[in-house]
């Protein structure tokens, strides 16, 4: 299985990112692309959905690590990840993502956080 990266506007201006399949390091770069470009846009919010992401490699993770201390987040794009399960959310977890970002179970828990300003 590929990874693939599919991008919808759920509001105006909140964009969710949706990745499926493995984050390997062949496939990072496509992935750390495609987070950049949404970033660039700058949408008020950003749900990245990674319910259907099997696997990340250490090199996806960088990638959002490094928006966490990027100009994106001072430019005020709320980013909230979504629905990781399994080896991915454990992955996150020990990485600290959840300690940076903002967590949902699914895209409507994430955008009632973004409601509630949380």
């Amino acid at each position: 299985m590929e990874l693939s990266i599919h991008v919808s506007e759920l509001k105006p201006g909140i964009m969710a990112l949706r990745a499926s399949g493995p984050i390997y390091n062949d496939s990072a770069r496509a992935w750390e692309q495609q987070v950049q470009r949404e970033l660039n846009a700058k949408p008020s919010a950003l749900l990245i959905n990674l319910s259907k992401v099997t696997y990340i490699t250490s090199w996806g993770m960088g990638v959002l690590i490094a928006c966490s201390g990027s100009q994106d987040q001072a430019r005020g794009t709320r980013i909230v990840l979504v629905g990781a399960q399994g080896e991915t959310r454990e992955s996150l977890r020990l990485m600290g993502l959840f300690e940076l970002y903002a967590d949902a179970p699914d895209e409507e828990a994430a955008l009632k956080l973004l409601e509630r300003g949380a």
